[in-house]
């Protein structure tokens, strides 16, 4: 992850997510690399 992305919730406000589960590890994910993006 770049610098870029740092407001990747925003980019991802239209995704449709199928499985509420799916969607909250997605966002566990997505924290976990916005918190380290040297370690993505």
């Amino acid at each position: 992850m770049t610098a870029e992305y740092t407001n990747w919730e925003t980019e991802f406000v239209d995704v449709k997510f199928v499985d509420q589960r799916l969607k909250s590890r997605f966002f566990k994910i997505m924290d976990a690399f916005a918190a380290a993006p040297d370690k993505s």
